[in-house]
Parts: structure tokens; sequence; C-alpha cells
């Protein structure tokens, strides 16, 4: 005799997300921590942000579809869980994550990164837009 297997329903508090090719699976909570362009779409926001969840466009698979940098969104979601900035040794791309904090609006998360940045001047051979993942 066969059982049927019992149904598997989704929580709405977990949020899946394809963000420039990246998945990413995290909670609404997460996503809402802080006052921004994310907290915006996902929750509330206290910015006036004009974005609901219908501007939000979704995958074949219904992830939430975000078209940005996915390897740097790591970093920024890191940032959201954590509450401060965590980069692997021989970070490169402290320019384009600062790009990205600032698309997302987090303010806390710019101000960080900025932190890094006056503390770790640049090279002027530094490639921070190259291919090779952000690290040595």
């Amino acid at each position: 005799m066969y059982r049927q297997a019992p149904s598997v329903q989704c929580s709405p508090d977990i949020v899946a997300l394809n963000v420039g090719g990246h998945f990413y699976t995290t909670t609404r909570s997460t996503l809402t921590k802080y006052d921004s362009r994310l907290s915006a779409m996902f929750g509330h926001s206290q910015s006036g942000y004009n974005v609901t969840s219908v501007d939000i466009l979704r995958d074949e698979r219904g992830r939430y579809f975000i078209d940005r940098d996915g390897m740097v969104f790591r970093h920024v979601l890191n940032f959201l869980r954590l509450g401060e900035l965590v980069l692997p040794e021989g970070f490169k791309e402290l320019c384009l994550l600062e790009k990205e904090a600032t698309f997302y609006q987090i303010r806390d998360l710019i101000r960080a990164v900025r932190t890094k940045m006056d503390k770790y001047p640049l090279d002027d051979d530094d490639d921070h837009y190259g291919y090779d993942y952000g690290y040595d």
C-alpha cells in the first residue's frame, strides 16, 4: 500500500532569490533587517521607496529575480545576517561591493565598505572589476 507524501508548504518567511544567476535562500526578516531597497521589496520601508512585490520579477522556478551581481550579493547577504562586514582574505572588489551596497541603499554596509577602503587603499594596478571573482 502506498502512502501519499505529506505536502510541503513553503513558509512565507523563507525567500528564494536569483541574483544575477546565483541562488540564495534566506528569511524575510534578514532582508528587512535594515531600512533599504530590500526591505522595501520584501517588507516595510521607512525611506519611501516606491518598490512593491508586484514590481519584482520571478524566474521560471518562482525565485525572486534581481538583476545584480550575484557573486557580490553573498557579501551583502552575510552583512544583513551578521550585522558586520566580514570579507575573505585577499578580497579585491571593494569598489564593486560599494556600488552594490549603494544600489541596495544599506547605509551601514556603505559605511563599513568605505571604512575598509580607507583602511586598505587600492594599488593602481589592482583589478577591481576583474573576473577573478574577487580573490587572490
